[in-house]
């Protein structure tokens, strides 16, 4: 939005290409340039209606520098000042079709833009693994703070005695748990077990008709097409609707089979590995990845597939599914990806990120009290 002292400016130069800047619906920046005469600035005068808005803007003048800079890019060197510099290409012709040297002038704004502390380090970096002991005193913490318990887990197969859950309906459940809550995936799959007796019976149906009786989990039509092309895949290899042959398989191997079908990834198949068959699997999700980031454990911009191998890798077996389970409700409970908080968080008095969540929560507080 254009500044007071951005508009005053205008008035004074006739030759003037001010900056605006839009975010498209991926959310990215893209610059638009607008004359003075133009309709758009009409319209950008006319939403400052409220004297509430004007207010705000008023107070937000200091935190905006209005400044010249010239044809050769080079503007002012400032560490906490981000420039916004607007293309001087269509300036450039006219003077050369005009015949003259003399540079163009270009109007920009310059916003203040704190100084956020670089917390990201190399994945290759041995400091940035979590080591068993710390993970060990996260899941002690966790378990303090939300009252959860489960006994240690048992890394070795299950014998054919003890085996009490189907994997495909640990598949299909996982599968339907994607982007949705918990409360409308268990609908969901209720529903599904419900209208058909048998998975061959649901294959049989067709994807059109899951999707209704799964509408409320949300996006149907997508998971209803991934969970008939598994089972159609599983009753064309096997004669019949079953992942019962894992059990034989390893690890690894069942990862892989599991990850060969169309639409499982390996957050998919590493949670029916953990909760389906019991084995040392740590799925991570968008709150872990989160967390990880935040304490530590993992570089700022590491993608959950790092997140995964590392912490895979490094969290004991014993532990892993009490502390992904942990991890989860913390990140829903307290280490919230808006407004986290760090003042009832155990895990805060090392976490790096502290402060510069802290200060962010402060600025938004102070950002809605001005509108």
């Amino acid at each position: 939005m254009l500044s007071f002292a951005s508009l005053s400016l205008i008035g004074k130069c006739e030759s003037v290409i001010m900056t605006g800047n839009r975010s498209d619906f991926n959310g990215k920046r893209k610059r638009y340039a607008l004359k003075p005469s133009s309709s758009a600035l009409s319209h950008s005068l006319n939403t400052l209606r409220s004297s509430k808005r004007r207010n705000a803007i008023a107070k937000l003048e200091n935190q905006v520098v209005d400044t010249a800079i010239h044809e050769n890019g080079q503007g002012i060197a400032h560490p906490t000042l981000m420039v916004e510099e607007e293309s001087t290409k269509g300036v450039q012709q006219k003077a050369a079709q005009a015949g003259t040297d003399e540079k163009p002038t270009v109007y920009a704004r310059l916003r203040i833009r704190p100084q956020i502390p670089d917390y990201s380090i190399d994945i290759e970096d041995s400091h940035c693994l979590p080591q068993p002991p710390s993970s060990n005193e996260a899941y002690e913490t966790l378990e303090k703070l939300h009252s959860f318990y489960r006994g240690k887990l048992s890394t070795a197969s299950h014998p054919k005695t003890k085996r009490r859950k189907d994997l495909l309906d640990s598949l299909i459940a996982t599968i339907l748990s994607q982007a949705t809550s918990n409360t409308n995936s268990s609908r969901a799959f209720a529903a599904l077990k419900g209208a058909f007796p048998t998975w061959e019976d649901a294959m049989h149906t067709g994807a059109t008709e899951m999707e209704e009786h799964i509408r409320c989990g949300g996006l149907a039509k997508a998971k209803s097409r991934v969970i008939h092309t598994i089972l159609r895949q599983l009753y064309d290899t096997q004669g019949k609707c079953s992942l019962d042959f894992l059990w034989d398989l390893d690890t690894e191997e069942a990862k892989r089979v599991l990850c060969r079908f169309h639409g499982v990834g390996p957050k998919t198949a590493s949670c029916v590995l953990m909760f389906g068959m019991q084995r040392g699997e740590f799925p991570v999700d968008t709150h872990i990845r989160r967390i990880a980031a935040r304490i530590g454990w993992m570089p700022i911009n590491s993608s959950a597939e790092q997140t995964y191998q590392v912490l895979n890798s490094c969290v004991p077996d014993d532990i892993k599914h009490d502390l992904h389970v942990m991890l989860i409700e913390h990140g829903r409970k307290t280490c919230k990806a808006r407004n986290p908080k760090c003042e009832e968080c155990p895990l805060a008095k090392g976490c790096p990120s502290r402060l510069q969540l802290q200060s962010e929560a402060e600025r938004q507080k102070q950002a809605r009290k001005a509108f």
